[in-house]
């Protein structure tokens, strides 16, 4: 017969391996993408094809993913960029936006949005703004007097991130964020150049994307474009 003292270590131990098991799955979980959390249904859905080459395709969807913060939570949905390498199946996240909530102390929020997106031959340049810890409540409408702008160059075969260029206002800050697009959006756009919020850019013969120094740029903006580490 068993006795009481057996009984109370078999539930211990059954105990303990199911709470094992039970934080495994929400790990499991919390690790997997989250895609189109959240997303407005009167939103068309994607992927839409953007760019294919011999060995890769980018597709720009509506949706979410989780990103690095396992444990934020997604309030809603913006832009993904998302690249596959044909050849090895490969896929990595370009481009994400959207609204996260951000489990701190006092509870705060990031927002994302696209605003630009441009292509080259062999280079897509998107522009992004972003603002984070806004507290207490998520925003209606990305807040203009917060956050900043960023152009960010990627190359087309590989899907890497070339380098990112943090946009100042040398023409004022705008008064709204621009509302989300993937389409030149804030960029104006000539045959060798195009410019951001008076920061411009050289396009080189091969597609190459380049920012001008501050002595070519009419903006007189000297940001330095510098390689991701």
């Amino acid at each position: 017969m068993e006795s009481p003292r057996s009984r109370a270590a078999d539930c211990y131990r059954w105990e303990k391996n199911l709470k094992r098991l039970l934080t495994i799955a929400l790990l499991a979980s919390a690790c997997l993408p989250c895609i189109g959390a959240d997303r407005d249904p009167d939103r068309k859905d994607g992927p839409v094809l953007l760019a294919q080459g011999r060995d890769y395709t980018i597709h720009v969807f509506d949706g979410a993913v989780q990103g690095q913060m396992l444990h934020s939570r997604i309030v809603r949905a913006g832009k993904v960029i998302f690249h596959t390498d044909t050849d090895t199946g490969k896929g990595t996240w370009m481009i994400q936006t959207g609204l996260f909530e951000i489990p701190t102390v006092r509870v705060s929020y990031s927002v994302s949005r696209l605003i630009g997106l441009l292509q080259t031959d062999t280079q897509i340049a998107t522009v992004t703004y972003y603002a984070g810890r806004i507290y207490d409540r998520p925003p209606n409408v990305p807040p203009p007097d917060k956050g900043g702008y960023r152009v960010s160059v990627f190359e087309k075969n590989s899907g890497k991130k070339l380098f990112d260029v943090e946009l100042g206002f040398p023409n004022g800050r705008p008064d709204q964020v621009p509302d989300e697009t993937t389409e030149l959006g804030v960029i104006q756009k000539n045959e060798d150049r195009f410019g951001v919020l008076g920061t411009s850019f050289a396009v080189l013969k091969e597609g190459t994307i380049k920012q001008k120094s501050s002595q070519q740029s009419p903006a007189g903006d000297s940001l330095k474009a510098a390689p991701e580490e």
